[in-house]
């Protein structure tokens, strides 16, 4: 699965979470490559850049989701072009902490975002962690007033990468 991204997730009258693929359907959220559209923004760097995916490039792309849940639906690197993610992501780049979400929530993502696959968790580690943690990750508060996390300023993103304002020009 590739495409795990917030656009694609649907609740049932049960509450109970299903991942579809309606993505193709938003715009701006896929990138033309020459074989076909991908999710750039969820992609893991051994995906963008090898066209290799495994689990733990879902792993990567749940870490995304995460995020995308603790800023109430942020849109990733939302500062970024499309073709300044890969150089951001190779720079050492990784989306800030949201401002709502728990310290041990964003120490989970940055664990996913390891430029190594190897070095990332397993789905079932994140169970575990995620699990026996219990405790509530995202401020539900925030909703009034409403976040701006997908509103990330530009020196969020300086400070999770030996990056500077060129980048995002």
């Amino acid at each position: 699965m590739w495409d795990l991204a917030a656009c694609n997730i649907l609740v049932d009258s049960a509450g109970i979470l299903k991942v579809a693929d309606f993505g193709l359907s938003r715009p701006g959220v896929y990138v033309q490559t020459r074989a076909r559209s991908v999710p750039l923004r969820w992609l893991a760097p051994e995906a963008i850049f090898h066209a290799q995916y495994c689990s733990a490039s879902d792993v990567w792309a749940f870490a995304v989701l995460l995020w995308q849940i603790a800023t109430l639906g942020g849109f990733p690197y939302a500062v970024l072009s499309n073709h300044k993610v890969p150089t951001f992501l190779t720079s050492g780049g990784r989306l800030p902490k949201p401002a709502r979400a728990s310290a041990r929530l964003y120490q989970l993502m940055t664990e996913c975002w390891s430029e190594n696959p190897h070095d990332r968790p397993t789905f079932a580690l994140i169970v575990e962690k995620l699990t026996a943690q219990r405790e509530l990750y995202v401020d539900l508060d925030c909703l009034y007033p409403a976040s701006e996390d997908h509103l990330t300023p530009l020196s969020d993103y300086f400070s999770t990468a030996s990056v500077d304002s060129e980048t995002f020009r």
